[in-house]
């Protein structure tokens, strides 16, 4: 295996960091077997944010696989599993906690994906009107008006809303500013936005392979999401960060004078090029050595960087690795690029596995507390796909 799978490049002046191959995550499957692959490339566009920069048709034909009835989420919405659920459940969390006492008459949620969301906050605000955008819905409930199309949308034109939610919309969009604009726009001056997106940072200084997804057209940073959103001339009321996933609270009422200084993304981005490769080339020759061995090697959560990983390093098929994830609605089914099938992480098997690497990273923590309090799995047989 090369010692650089992913590769440093110029081209047209902009440095590149490249993966020649890579699978395009559609989530798991029935069946293994990868179904596309594409390049994948990201570039520091003006040196403050990193974007992918993927050549137009491969993107292009992802934005549009948006538009279609087929379309598989990468992430299932609330309402489709328990994990789903959970995260639908946090999404709600969230708003409640920083909307307080306040009752919202007007709510617009961009990108639902699902009514989950909407059924509760109509349930505890009792909103005077409640509107969803996302051309990917198509349940109805009473009292939500449901615009099946893109947002921004002609219909929003000259409404504004108490509350605005965007929840794991920005990292997808082709022009991140544009959107906050449009989010901006819709807000009543008195008005709240809550949105919530991946939270980059240490998953690039790590190495976390998990990071890289086709579908994901920005990856941001606590420095660039505050300069990009006082650049929309918002403020930012807010802003966590939990399991790396960002949950940021906006206002209107940003007037320009405390605007943060510019960011410079080139020294992350060139360090996680060395984090990526190591990672590779480091856990490839751990794991390889334990399978020549004859010991099984299990893997904890099912994701696109452990599925990334297997298929940049051919081990997939072999026989004596094992896939174990706590999300049911996985369970039974494949990775792509692995011919084991999911099993569930309270499965027996997980306690004979020689070596169980936590591919799952931005829930290291509670996995590892799982596999050692639950399970007597002892650290020394725990290892991390990524500089834990």
């Amino acid at each position: 295996m090369k010692d650089n799978i992913i590769q440093l490049s110029e081209k047209e002046g902009i440095t590149r960091m490249t993966i020649d191959s890579m699978p395009l995550w559609a989530g798991v499957q029935s069946r293994p077997g990868i179904r596309f692959e594409y390049p994948f490339s990201l570039a520091v566009e003006g040196g403050v944010l990193i974007r992918q920069v993927t050549e137009k048709e491969i993107i292009d034909k992802i934005v549009q696989a948006y538009q279609l009835g087929s379309y598989t989420f990468i992430t299932a919405p609330p309402g489709a599993s328990k994990w789903a659920n959970a995260l639908g459940d946090l999404s709600v969390s969230t708003v409640l906690e920083v909307a307080g006492h306040a009752r919202p008459r007007s709510i617009l949620e961009v990108g639902a994906g699902s009514l989950y969301v909407a059924r509760k906050l109509l349930d505890h605000f009792q909103p005077n009107e409640y509107v969803v955008v996302d051309p990917t819905v198509h349940d109805a409930m009473e009292r939500v008006e449901v615009i099946h199309e893109y947002f921004p949308h002609p219909d929003l034109d000259n409404r504004q809303f108490d509350l605005v939610l965007a929840f794991n919309c920005l990292e997808h969009v082709p022009d991140p500013r544009a959107f906050l604009d449009a989010i901006r726009a819709r807000m009543s001056p008195d008005g709240l936005a809550v949105l919530i997106y991946p939270n980059c940072e240490e998953q690039f200084r790590q190495g976390d392979l998990n990071v890289f997804v086709h579908e994901h057209l920005s990856y941001f940073t606590e420095a660039s999401s505050r300069w990009l959103i006082s650049a929309c001339g918002l403020r930012v009321n807010s802003l966590f960060s939990r399991h790396d996933t960002f949950m940021v609270v906006l206002s209107k009422s940003f007037d320009g004078q405390d605007m943060p200084p510019k960011p410079n993304e080139m020294d992350l981005f060139q360090e996680s090029l060395t984090a990526f490769n190591k990672v590779i080339l480091d856990k490839t020759l751990i794991i390889r050595d334990r399978l020549a061995a004859g010991q099984t090697v299990g893997f904890h959560g099912a994701t696109n960087g452990l599925n990334i990983f297997l298929h940049l390093t051919r081990l997939g098929d072999h026989p004596r690795i094992r896939l174990y994830d706590g999300d049911d609605s996985k369970v039974g089914r494949y990775l792509p690029a692995c011919s084991s099938p999911i099993m569930s992480s309270s499965d027996s098997s997980y306690r004979e596995a020689n070596l169980m690497v936590v591919s799952a990273m931005s829930y290291f923590e509670p996995i590892s507390r799982f596999a050692a309090e639950k399970l007597d799995l002892e650290k020394s047989r725990l290892m991390a796909l990524a500089e834990a």
